[in-house]
């Protein structure tokens, strides 16, 4: 088969935004399972089905079984058609297609890279060690819970990295108290101080979310 060839098979599979972002998806957050696919891309399980198989078809992602599911990972040919977009195509921002957003907001993409994936676990550590300078108030708290929560949706992150990063906020928070107060007894603040993320920093993450998924 020719470099043409070759070339044309990949925008004949590839013609498509959604593949694309599914694929980007996948470089960013290295296995993905169909619901946490169907989450980032707002799109129906039904349609993300469709596109999996021409992707698996054609070699361009693989799969493993995980408990009663699958999770999708890129193959070594998937990981190629980037280069070959990112050169061919210089019009089309790859990065736009994973996320849809671009701007003043590259920053924390590109931190989240950096992290491969695993940016929203540490911007809520921080959070919750900053409480060592700001001290646990109800509404330091609620303030930045609601801040995180516009991070992590601007991050466009699932549902169950939401609840991890609660716990990781919430498990830091209950650290900063213990720090600054010396009492033992503060490690019962990561109770409210889930209650205050989930509630406060939730509102905020589901909104952003439905704001990008319009978009």
């Amino acid at each position: 088969m020719s470099e043409i060839e070759v070339k044309a098979e990949e925008l004949k599979v590839l013609a498509d935004k959604t593949r694309l972002k599914i694929m980007g998806l996948l470089r960013e957050k290295g296995e993905l399972s169909l619901s946490e696919l169907s989450e980032l891309t707002g799109r129906a399980k039904s349609t993300i089905v469709e596109h999996l198989k021409l992707l698996l078809k054609n070699g361009y992602i693989d799969r493993r079984s995980v408990n009663k599911g699958f999770v999708y990972f890129l193959t070594e040919k998937g990981m190629k058609v980037f280069p070959l977009f990112e050169k061919e195509m210089p019009s089309l921002k790859i990065e736009e297609v994973e996320r849809g957003r671009k701007g003043f907001l590259e920053p924390l993409y590109e931190i989240d890279r950096m992290a491969r994936g695993k940016s929203h676990l540490i911007f809520s550590a921080i959070a919750g060690l900053s409480m060592i300078i700001l001290g646990y108030l109800p509404l330091s708290s609620i303030i930045l819970s609601i801040i995180i929560g516009l991070i992590l949706g601007l991050l466009n992150i699932t549902s169950s990295e939401f609840i991890e990063s609660a716990v990781i906020y919430s498990a830091f928070t209950a650290l900063s108290a213990i720090l600054k107060t010396g009492e033992i007894k503060m490690l019962f603040t990561i109770l409210p101080s889930i209650l205050i993320f989930i509630v406060a920093g939730g509102i905020i993450f589901l909104g952003v979310k439905l704001i990008i998924k319009e978009e």
